[in-house]
């Protein structure tokens, strides 16, 4: 997991020295791409990582109490099962995320404990503020 961790975050710091090095947009198939400023992709980056931290921390909050794992350990495992939805192209990671931890999951925990506590993280992450939202 460490080794994806270092890979992560050279993928960062390859988009923030293309952010402040290259002025020229990129083009790949006729499609023209640009990056944003140095300023604007240090924001992206500290706003979707405090995004991602909060979002580990809601689901770490509901898992059962008889996992034994430090808030950092479970960050990586829910950081792979987030990058593994996006990548599948599949909306909110359905089924991804929840096939991957599952599958991390299965030999410490009941499959139904770990479904609950998915249920009850969407729920809480994407619901609420949908409900709240509604209210406004």
């Amino acid at each position: 997991m460490r080794l994806i961790a270092v890979i992560f975050l050279l993928l960062v710091a390859i988009y923030l020295i293309g952010s402040n090095f290259i002025k020229q947009p990129l083009i790949i198939r006729r499609q023209e791409f640009r990056f944003p400023s140095f300023k604007i992709s240090l924001a992206q980056i500290a706003i979707s990582s405090f995004d991602w931290i909060l979002a580990a921390a809601v689901f770490y909050a509901v898992l059962p109490a008889n996992i034994s794992l430090s808030y950092l350990d479970f960050l990586e495992i829910y950081l792979l099962a987030m990058f593994a939805g996006v990548v599948s192209n599949v909306p909110g990671g359905l089924g991804v995320f929840e096939t991957i931890i599952l599958l991390i999951f299965s030999s410490k925990v009941s499959a139904a404990a770990i479904l609950g506590s998915i249920l009850a993280y969407r729920g809480v992450y994407y619901f609420l503020p949908l409900l709240i939202a509604a209210g406004l």
